[in-house]
């Protein structure tokens, strides 16, 4: 299983990993705490065989692609999780087309993130999203950063942590 993601700077991951902290301070859900904090791109399963191509594949990718501001801003609920939105998705989603486009994933084998955001807590019982939904609907949090990077992660099972496997330099140069 992969996964490719963009990771957010240590000041904000650690903003971010007190959120999730008092969430599962106040509601009891110490899934929050174990999630990572990132903008999830891609979920994904391919054979190990395919590994070398799939390195060149997103490496190419991303050598057309250039920094992206990251502007996060405040709180969503759905799917029984809360999330930080990404207000500004169109960058990502232009590259998550690029890659769709370039990687040839099966639909049954992956699963790509169209609507970028952070996970607070996901897989929420119905009480606990319900309770929770009112509180961060009303809460705000803004940042913003520079995505210049992808990270690529890897694990053998679901049952192991994943591995960083590679990271590729969002680097296309804007010609004047």
């Amino acid at each position: 299983e992969y996964v490719l993601a963009i990771n957010t700077p240590a000041y904000i991951s650690k903003e971010i990993v007190q959120i999730k902290n008092d969430f599962n301070t106040r509601y009891g859900h110490v899934q929050a705490i174990k999630s990572s904090v990132q903008i999830l791109l891609i979920r994904f399963w391919q054979r190990e065989e395919k590994e070398e191509a799939l390195l060149q594949a997103i490496s190419t990718v991303c050598l057309q692609h250039q920094p992206v501001e990251v502007f996060l801003k405040n709180f969503t609920a759905h799917d029984n999780g809360i999330y930080i939105n990404v207000a500004n998705p169109s960058p990502i989603v232009k590259l998550l087309k690029s890659l769709h486009a370039c990687l040839g994933l099966q639909r049954s084998q992956s699963h790509y993130v169209w609507h970028p955001h952070i996970s607070i807590a996901q897989g929420l019982t119905a009480g606990k999203f319900e309770e929770a939904t009112p509180a961060y609907a009303n809460t705000e949090y803004a940042s913003s950063f520079i995505a210049d990077h992808i990270q690529l992660l890897k694990r053998d099972s679901t049952h192991d942590n994943f591995i960083l496997l590679n990271e590729f330099e969002l680097s296309c140069m804007v010609r004047v």
